[in-house]
């Protein structure tokens, strides 16, 4: 993984590898021998997420979702992703609504109206 200049003192890591112990994969590379590039490129690597160097599996942030993070969650009315009830389902690239008596219960396709179960400003109010 490693050669050794013996006249400069320094190592360099064989491509794909990073510095300085040359045990891992450079960023957007991935496998047991780096060769495989991950979701998105070796550039942009899952583009909105990061990489996996071991598994190549790309790990979204919040508001994305979809093979290589490049698909959008829907935003609400508020102009917050998933109205800011709810986060971003990687695989489907779809909101997952709050529904719980800290966050309320949440529901729609942007978790912009309370769950048939509950009411009041906050959707934490349980019908009767």
């Amino acid at each position: 993984l490693r050669v050794w200049w013996p006249l400069s003192g320094n190592c360099t890591c064989e491509p794909r590898y990073a510095p300085p112990s040359c045990a891992n994969c450079e960023h957007g590379y991935w496998g047991p021998n780096c060769s495989n590039v991950c979701p998105g490129g070796a550039v942009n690597p899952c583009n909105n997420g990061t990489c996996d160097s071991n598994t190549g599996v790309c790990t979204c942030r919040s508001e994305y979702g979809g093979p290589g993070c490049m698909q959008r969650c829907a935003t609400g009315g508020n102009g917050l992703v998933c109205s800011g009830h709810g986060s971003c389902d990687d695989a489907t690239v779809s909101c997952r609504c709050d529904a719980d008596a800290t966050k309320g219960h949440w529901d729609g396709a942007t978790c912009d109206v309370c769950a048939s179960t509950h009411g009041g400003p906050s959707c934490a109010i349980a019908c009767p």
